[in-house]
């Protein structure tokens, strides 16, 4: 198994595309997205993201042997008073390549290209506080929970709790 972790390009979107349709088929109550939703956006909409200002945004993925097993996004706000601090977004790892370090290579990525961000000190995340691996993840690589938002998510009339996490840089 050949593991490599590297920024996504607009060449990937159709790889990102098909991944995030899985991870939203497969963990639906990690997401505030909704598989349907995505579907509907398609493959140029994750070109264009791709394609984004190259200091405001990016998009790593985790290729297995040629197959893009997991991603993780982040952004930073388009308000200057906001540049002091990024958000992870879409952290995501196909079942077969989990417990296997994919998780923790593409937030490595993650928080090493926000510390290259200039003025960047925090980076934050939300998670489902029943994905317990996801939150230990997050807490091993010096996240701490700041705020938990009961009933932050609602699916298939169930109601799920939110931690707010984040890390100094």
């Amino acid at each position: 198994m050949t593991l490599e972790i590297r920024r996504l390009t607009p060449d990937d979107a159709d790889a990102l595309f098909a991944v995030r349709v899985r991870a939203l088929a497969t963990d639906p109550v990690a997401f505030t997205a909704e598989q349907s939703q995505e579907e509907a956006l398609g493959v140029p909409f994750f070109r264009e993201r791709l394609g984004q200002p190259l200091d405001q945004a990016a998009t790593f993925g985790a290729w297995e042997d040629g197959a893009l097993v997991g991603m993780v996004g982040l952004f930073r706000p388009d308000r200057p008073k906001g540049w002091h601090k990024v958000m992870v977004w879409g952290m995501w790892v196909a079942p077969e390549a989990r417990q296997h370090g994919v998780g923790r290579g593409l937030l490595a990525a993650a928080l090493a290209f926000a510390r290259a961000m200039p003025d960047c000190a925090r980076v934050k995340l939300s998670v489902n506080t029943g994905q317990l691996a996801a939150v230990r993840l997050y807490q091993s690589m010096g996240f701490e929970v700041t705020g938990t938002e009961p009933d932050a998510l609602r699916w298939e009339g169930v109601s799920y709790d939110e931690h707010h996490m984040e890390r100094v840089l």
